[in-house]
């Protein structure tokens, strides 16, 4: 995977079948506008991201009751075969989030934590997700490499939702995409893919999280540095933690989002991070004086 071989779609469709949409690669939007046959599949042909013909099949689930698109993405050559091609499904959006199968709109914090990380702590990038009563969500927050991420979404019937965001400092060249996934029982999971178009760098990001629940006041933490180092972290009575040395600065904001700094080699140093829940814990990074990053944790309450 790519970002010349792998993006997004949206569609909007009509009663009579008609729909319009983006086909988007972090380097090219495509406009889409066009209409289902009464077989609900269609095929659409293009110039491609290079002198090949970018191939779009569409298929609309007309009778499984699956409220999904299916399909695939190709780049094809003049003499025929495919240069590449990638399978694509699209979940309907819902307008209203109900039944028993449906998560319970609020805050939820997640974790982004790389696959395959030597270091322990791992340096985890972090997000805050708000899920609103209709379905839709709004996503803000952090990679490992201390990039800003944002984005929107709309919400399927089954809890899944999509990710795809194209980092302003990647220049159209990286992005972060996958899918994630909120159930009744108040979780955030998914896993997606990160490439970093400065260096190359590509894995697979483990995304972990659940509904914001802030610490408890009177209760007990620890920070845990890289080497197994421990420092206290005690909780005040409205329920924000409060620094105690080598931490000299730390806020919970109401999103789960934390940030502070923490004397290191008489070195002030910033970090970031999110608190889940009592029973999830936290994690996050912090930035050392070459731009490098430690992680750091903030295990469960016992």
């Amino acid at each position: 995977m790519s970002p010349t071989n792998a993006g997004f779609v949206t569609i909007t469709t009509t009663g009579t079948g008609a729909f319009s949409g983006k086909l988007m690669f972090p380097s090219r939007t495509y406009q889409l506008a066009w209409g289902f046959p009464y077989t609900g599949s269609i095929i659409l042909r293009g110039q491609g991201l290079d002198s090949n013909t970018l191939e779009l099949v569409l298929n609309l689930d007309l009778t499984n009751g699956t409220d999904t698109i299916t399909g695939f993405v190709a780049d094809q050559l003049s003499s025929g075969p495919y240069l590449w091609a990638n399978n694509l499904i699209l979940y309907r959006a819902v307008t209203r989030l109900s039944g028993s199968n449906a998560p319970a709109a609020g805050k939820y914090v997640v974790l982004l934590q790389p696959e395959n990380a030597t270091s322990s702590p791992v340096a985890a990038g972090y997000a805050a997700v708000l899920l609103g009563a209709s379905g839709t969500l709004a996503l803000g927050g952090t990679l490992p490499d201390n990039t800003a991420i944002s984005r929107s979404a709309n919400m399927s019937k089954d809890g899944i939702w999509p990710v795809y965001i194209v980092p302003s400092s990647y220049k159209d060249k990286g992005m972060i995409i996958g899918w994630q996934t909120n159930t009744p029982s108040g979780a955030c999971d998914g896993r997606l893919f990160w490439f970093k178009p400065a260096t190359g760098f590509a894995t697979s990001l483990t995304v972990t999280g659940a509904e914001f629940a802030a610490p408890v006041a009177g209760t007990q933490y620890q920070m845990v540095l890289a080497g197994g180092t421990t420092n206290s972290l005690a909780v005040n009575t409205v329920r924000q933690f409060v620094p105690q040395p080598p931490v000299v600065a730390i806020s919970l904001l109401p999103t789960g989002v934390l940030s502070g700094y923490i004397d290191f080699n008489k070195d002030k140093l910033a970090f970031k991070g999110a608190f889940i829940s009592p029973s999830a814990g936290g994690a996050g990074f912090i930035m050392d004086t070459n731009g490098q990053m430690a992680g750091f944790q903030i295990p469960p309450q016992p």
